[in-house]
């Protein structure tokens, strides 16, 4: 059976993507689907480390560090390639596969001779569920105060339901403020398709978002039956001031949505995703050549790319030979 080991960084952000990664990657474990899982700090990695397990699964935590020189096949899941594509670049160039939770990144990667699979963010049911508790706030948004549009909809938010939750928390806070809202609010930086959906969405509150076009949110969801989404300053307020006054149709809504990501869109379904693409030795074929790059994307030559083909059939056969060692 295969062992697994989880590379992320969660001493500078505790609720980065690997901790629900990690905490997945336990439950197969414990099902018996894999023998060993084991977090690893960036940069406590040396090449004697590679030796101890068949698969790294590299999880995006925001932070530029290299791998070693000596690694067993690795999945890389990109998170921000909306934030800071080249650096997620740099290290899809060393995965032998290369998973993007945001749609538009994975097919920027494609573009670009990188072969990626879409592979969207999720929800931890147990630290992201449902409370049982009362909702005696308006709406909740929890998460950072960047970006102008994000800032000033939160302020007008607060000035107009001052009864409302606007700030951090972390894992049971976090549970427990949007489970205490009638309403979860999302407004993403870049039209990114957030941990936030999917956390709201996880704790039976209803999701009002702004509308994500290009993000893939409309293939796995369906709004105003399983969340709601907005356009516009005026549609948002009149939204929010429906929602809030018809609770049953509100909680239909949220219910609805509820089910689904517990039935779709968990860590652990994500990773059960990756472990059967590795299993299958599957890896997509690399599309472009130099010549289609847009130049911005590198600060320099390429001409490793064309052999990109022969590296990926390389590590596949590395993956084949761990998985019939076991």
């Amino acid at each position: 059976m295969m062992r697994v080991g989880v590379v992320f960084d969660n001493t500078v952000r505790p609720e980065t993507t690997g901790v629900y990664c990690y905490r997945a990657l336990g439950e197969l474990a414990s099902a018996g689907q894999i023998s060993v899982v084991e977090h690893l700090l960036p940069r406590e990695l040396d090449s004697s480390v590679a030796d101890r397990f068949d698969l790294w699964i590299v999880v995006d935590d925001g932070l530029d560090y290299d791998l070693p020189a000596r690694i067993p096949p690795v999945a890389w899941w990109a998170i921000d390639t909306h934030l800071s594509f080249k650096r997620c670049w740099k290290q899809a160039r060393r995965a032998t596969w290369t998973f993007c939770a945001q749609k538009s990144g994975a097919e920027q990667l494609n573009r670009v001779g990188i072969a990626a699979e879409w592979l969207p963010l999720a929800c931890d049911p147990a630290v992201h569920g449902q409370r049982p508790i009362e909702r005696t706030r308006d709406v909740a948004f929890v998460g950072n105060m960047i970006g102008e549009e994000r800032i000033r909809l939160l302020q007008l938010i607060q000035a107009r339901y001052p009864n409302s939750f606007n700030g951090r928390a972390y894992f049971e806070d976090m549970a427990l403020a949007y489970n205490s809202a009638r309403i979860g609010f999302n407004r993403s930086i870049a039209d990114d398709l957030n941990m936030r959906v999917f956390e709201v969405l996880c704790s039976g509150t209803m999701l009002l978002t702004n509308r994500l076009e290009g993000s893939g949110l409309s293939e796995l969801l369906r709004a105003n039956e399983q969340f709601v989404d907005y356009t516009s300053d005026k549609d948002l307020f009149e939204k929010l001031d429906y929602y809030l006054s018809h609770d049953a149709e509100r909680e239909r809504i949220a219910a609805a949505g509820r089910a689904e990501v517990l039935s779709q869109h968990t860590y652990r379904r994500r990773m059960e995703t990756i472990l059967n693409v590795v299993e299958r030795g599957q890896s997509p074929v690399v599309r472009a050549t130099v010549a289609e790059k847009p130049v911005e994307y590198f600060e320099f030559d390429r001409p490793d790319v064309l052999g990109r083909v022969d590296n990926h059939a390389s590590r596949i056969m590395v993956a084949a030979k761990c998985r019939n060692a076991m």
